[in-house]
């Protein structure tokens, strides 16, 4: 009896080695076929070496990365190797990355920092460093995911006047920089082209705060920023200064203008009411 199960477990083991082994030899085929078309595409200059080499190199990395590894290299050919070999604990991801966006792919993986970013927050990230090469970096590097939201859901111009704004300071003297992406994420150009328009405006906390507790009347024009600051006209009003001083160098805002003439109207009526208190009365 124990001699039956000692042969069947041997036999077994002999089975399943064959059985590994022939799925090997039909992976290895596998990339050998890949490996082939891919260098009547491209050349065999490419390779930098033989048929066999390359089909060897490529099926080391394939072991090592993924099957993604494959289609990255049909993809952008054999250049896409040492790209997914160099990205080192990141290859899956950016052989992954390479086969599906092509060239797009390849020019984040070659980006360390934009590499880094990839890894870190995921698609959205990809979209976002793919649809604003110039501006996304730095937002991403400052505000993550907020930020992938945010430049996935604008045009060029605005993904460039978001990066400006972080650039020169201005999302930070803004605050509220996270709720203030997740706007724009969920609104788009509409309500950047807002943000851009009336950057100076929402330097005073009481309209930054009701813009981003409802935003939608300001977007559609029916709520404007001014009645936002002249509700809360008891509030901070050592911020007027500075907004003012931000403005006068920058272009001008009418919003703000108007709000500014609503105060002054109001302190002149406050001072010609002080003033007929003061006067004599006459009989």
């Amino acid at each position: 009896m124990r001699n039956s199960i000692l042969v069947g477990i041997v036999s077994a083991f002999f089975i399943g080695g064959a059985a590994a082994r022939a799925l090997a030899d039909v992976k290895s085929l596998a990339v050998r076929e890949v490996a082939e078309s891919v260098l009547q595409r491209f050349g065999i200059e490419a390779a930098e070496g033989t048929v066999d080499a390359f089909s060897a190199r490529l099926e080391a990395t394939a072991l090592r990365h993924g099957d993604d590894a494959l289609k990255a290299v049909e993809r952008i050919g054999p250049r896409a190797i040492p790209l997914v070999e160099e990205a080192g604990a990141n290859g899956g991801k950016a052989a992954k990355l390479i086969a599906e966006y092509g060239e797009e792919g390849a020019w984040i993986v070659s980006r360390p920092k934009s590499m880094a970013l990839y890894a870190k927050y995921g698609e959205s990230a990809a979209t976002a460093l793919i649809k604003h090469p110039g501006a996304s970096e730095s937002l991403l590097a400052a505000h993550g995911e907020a930020a992938a939201e945010a430049l996935n859901r604008l045009n060029a111009q605005n993904g460039r006047r978001l990066a400006m704004m972080l650039e020169e300071g201005e999302l930070a003297e803004l605050g509220r920089t996270q709720s203030l992406l997740r706007t724009v994420g969920k609104h788009g150009d509409r309500a950047m082209d807002f943000v851009w328009r009336n950057k100076g405006a929402l330097a005073v906390a009481t309209a930054l705060g009701a813009f981003l507790a409802d935003p939608r009347p300001f977007l559609d024009g029916t709520r404007q920023l001014s009645q936002s600051v002249v509700e809360n006209i008891g509030k901070p009003m050592a911020e007027v200064p500075k907004v003012l001083a931000s403005e006068a160098a920058r272009d001008m805002n009418w919003t703000w203008i108007g709000t500014l003439a609503v105060v002054i109207g109001g302190l002149l009526v406050a001072l010609r009411m002080v003033r007929q208190r003061k006067l004599p009365a006459h009989a």
